[in-house]
């Protein structure tokens, strides 16, 4: 992983996911970090039952979205995500980066996929590769060779376009 992957002071917002994977509630989440205009993070939940009663959480299909505002670089989210036993967040699909993209507007920042070292491919968090790509114009163009991390552009002319960094 790159050193701008480790975390520069860049503010960002982290996505929590919550599963309830056996009958009984569990604590796994899964994050996303995203650097913000208005050092307000996000945090994603996916659930097979209602969101938490926490009126903050915003729910869209499977999942659960909570706002926290706070301040964190990509390694300290990482940190916090690691501290809920969570990964950071993927988006798989058109629908899902649209959903983001209308929902949390003027935002750049990191996706939890980073590039597979000597490939052009990429894995998420939890090792699967990444089948689906909004790639900008011209991208992924590993410019300096060193650009492993997925940054998710929402701001005017990039709306919901990713950029290798």
């Amino acid at each position: 992983m790159s050193n701008k992957c480790r975390g520069k002071t860049k503010s960002i917002k982290a996505h929590l996911l919550r599963k309830q994977v056996e009958p009984k509630m569990c604590s796994r989440f899964v994050c996303v970090a995203f650097a913000l205009f208005a050092l307000i993070n996000v945090i994603v939940g996916e659930i097979h039952t209602e969101c938490p009663s926490d009126s903050r959480w915003i729910k869209h299909g499977n999942k659960c979205y909570f706002m926290e505002r706070t301040n964190r670089n990509f390694e300290r989210a990482k940190q916090r995500c690691e501290e809920m036993d969570a990964t950071m967040l993927t988006i798989e699909s058109k629908e899902e980066n649209e959903f983001i993209e209308q929902t949390f507007t003027r935002i750049t920042g990191y996706l939890g996929a980073t590039r597979v070292p000597g490939t052009d491919k990429w894995r998420w968090p939890d090792g699967r590769f990444v089948e689906w790509f909004n790639w900008n114009e011209n991208e992924p163009n590993n410019w300096r060779g060193n650009e492993n991390c997925i940054q998710f552009y929402n701001n005017i002319g990039y709306p919901g376009k990713w950029n290798d960094y």
